[in-house]
């Protein structure tokens, strides 16, 4: 247990302030301050991605920031009445991540269109490969996904990654190139 006095000095706080009902800098007068969690997590696999301690049983959070992790006795000491414990049912939790720019949506488009990227990355370097592959894909069922093939579905071939300033000598698709492989001529 802390004492408001140590709570402060840890944040850098002037101890002579007099103002303060919460503090005293009268050691005599010094008096404990219970330190609780606003919610606590538990009942599920908890990754911390500490190499020292890689996973747990718990995790107490006050407003908003991770308070303490370790197992459920080590932080019963931190519930309050008015902690919340949130039972995750087996789930998993994970540290949260905060990406400021991605592209989550074409992530799960790739993974359902062709794939154009130049090499080292993909293997359309040409505009042959780059038809090849767009023919191969329009014979890939996609039945799982659509129920038909893409080009039945929507009346193309898809795909994503092309790059016309790459290794196909700056040649934008059009349709002269697009055509031979189109199942909707």
């Amino acid at each position: 247990m802390e004492t408001a006095l140590g709570l402060l000095q840890k944040q850098g706080a002037d101890k002579s302030h007099k103002n303060s009902e919460a503090i005293t800098t009268d050691s005599n007068l010094s008096r404990e301050v219970k330190v609780t969690a606003d919610k606590i997590y538990t009942g599920g696999e908890i990754i911390t991605l500490d190499d020292k301690n890689p996973s747990a049983e718990a995790v107490a959070v006050q407003s908003g920031k991770i308070l303490a992790v370790g197992s459920l006795e080590e932080l019963q000491n931190l519930q309050g009445d008015k902690t919340e414990v949130i039972n995750l049912n087996g789930k998993t939790m994970v540290p949260g991540f905060i990406d400021g720019h991605g592209h989550i949506f074409l992530v799960g488009f790739s993974s359902i269109v062709a794939n154009l990227l130049p090499s080292p990355d993909g293997d359309v370097d040409n505009i042959t490969q780059l038809q090849d592959k767009l023919r191969s894909w329009d014979q890939t069922d996609t039945s799982d996904l659509f129920g038909t093939r893409t080009s039945d579905l929507f009346g193309l071939i898809l795909g994503n990654g092309y790059d016309c300033k790459g290794k196909t000598n700056h040649h934008y698709l059009w349709n002269a190139l697009c055509k031979p492989i189109s199942p909707h001529q």
